[in-house]
């Protein structure tokens, strides 16, 4: 029989290789003590994670691995502490499909063997749960036939990969400091390992359920970049399609690098005296996650409010943080358009990307040159009168 000093020392090499080979998973996984407990499976309390011995017996390297993220991704999305007043077994199914599907998702896996079961993954509706909140795959699961609804549990009885009975001896006063611990943890994996398995940004809803759905930025800028090229470069290779559409994770596609045409899309940010720093804040941090996303993206970036700012250009998403906004006064589009005139005879531009709350004159549509515009309208219900349009909302 196996001392607990081997099973520890198989626990710390399991996060071992996480930090080496998913980075983000391990450096989040760093952050909760390890233990042996004899309660079957694995469990977390969003402090620690515990392991039954002879359940480590009966997985591979890999399944273990998966079953250490399984228990960090219930932590980020604050799952232990989200399903007070539901029915327990319908939650547990619905958290376990939604974090199944991320890191299956986001490792490139369709499905993986675990204790002799692949993870369930998907909706009752055949989406994958990574699409979905908990909530959402809850009311799903409510909604089920009876028949269906027994069936699922019966299937699902004495087959899960951990125990959330844990859960609900978690103080209920230590709840949100727990939440927002992660919250911030998240926040810096993902600023260290925008790429490495990150599973990209998630849900607002996930993080925050009382908070509104925000725009799905990452998505919305591939989708745009993609458009760009696509009217400039038809040898542009699209994404892998297994990780394409209205998705709230955000994956890399790997394409070979030779097959790339880098082209560079002109971003102005609005700094006038009507963006407060939270907006600005938000802006700079949906370019560094668009980027992140989009390595075959270059960004000449201005701030603009009544005059605009020499364009800097970022080929690397980490490269965000050293802008240094200035601005203040009023705001003027027909700024931007003039530099875009300047700037097409000297760059190959695909498009131009505009964050702002829109208070200002548009300029005529010819302004834009032909090129694709995106406008991003943060808090406030302005139509622009020409290109793409989306809102964003931070204030509610």
């Amino acid at each position: 029989m196996k001392h607990d000093r081997a099973y520890m020392d198989r626990l710390r090499a399991s996060r071992t290789r996480l930090l080496v080979r998913w980075p983000f998973y391990g450096t989040l996984a760093m952050r909760l003590d390890l233990g042996l407990s004899p309660m079957g499976t694995a469990c977390t309390d969003m402090r620690r994670i515990l392991f039954d011995p002879s359940f480590m017996d009966r997985l591979s390297d890999e399944a273990l691995d998966f079953v250490f993220c399984h228990e960090v991704m219930h932590c980020v999305l604050s799952h232990c502490v989200r399903s007070k007043g539901k029915d327990p077994l319908l939650y547990n199914i619905a958290a376990d499909i939604v974090v199944n599907s991320v890191i299956l998702g986001s490792m490139g896996l369709t499905d993986l063997d675990v204790d002799g079961e692949t993870p369930m993954h998907l909706a009752p509706d055949g989406r994958e749960g990574r699409l979905m909140t908990a909530e959402e795959v809850y009311e799903a699961l409510r909604k089920l036939s009876s028949p269906r609804k027994k069936a699922l549990l019966a299937a699902a009885e004495g087959k899960g990969m951990d125990d959330h009975g844990i859960w609900e001896e978690i103080p209920e006063e230590e709840a949100a400091a727990l939440s927002d611990a992660w919250k911030e943890g998240l926040k810096e994996a993902r600023a260290r390992f925008p790429g490495s398995g990150s599973p990209g940004r998630l849900r607002d809803v996930e993080m925050d359920p009382d908070r509104p759905a925000r725009l799905r930025w990452p998505t919305l800028l591939q989708k745009f970049y993609r458009l760009c090229l696509s009217e400039r470069d038809y040898s542009y290779l699209p994404p892998d399609p297994r990780y394409e559409g209205l998705s709230d994770y955000f994956f890399p596609s790997f394409p070979e690098a030779e097959d790339y045409q880098v082209r560079t899309i002109f971003v102005a940010i609005d700094t006038s005296a009507s963006i407060d720093d939270d907006s600005l804040r938000f802006m700079l941090e949906e370019l560094r996650g668009g980027m992140a996303q989009l390595p075959a993206m270059r960004c000449l970036v201005s701030f603009f409010d009544g005059k605009i700012t020499d364009p800097v250009l970022l080929s690397d998403c980490r490269q965000v943080p050293d802008l240094k906004p200035e601005g203040g006064g009023g705001t003027d589009f027909f700024q931007i358009f003039e530099t875009l005139k300047d700037l097409t005879g000297k760059q190959d531009l695909c498009g131009l990307v505009v964050l702002t709350d829109g208070y200002a004159r548009f300029p005529e549509e010819s302004a834009a040159l032909g090129l694709p515009v995106l406008w991003v309208i943060v808090d406030s219900e302005v139509e622009p009168p020409f290109g793409t349009r989306a809102h964003v909302r931070l204030s509610d």
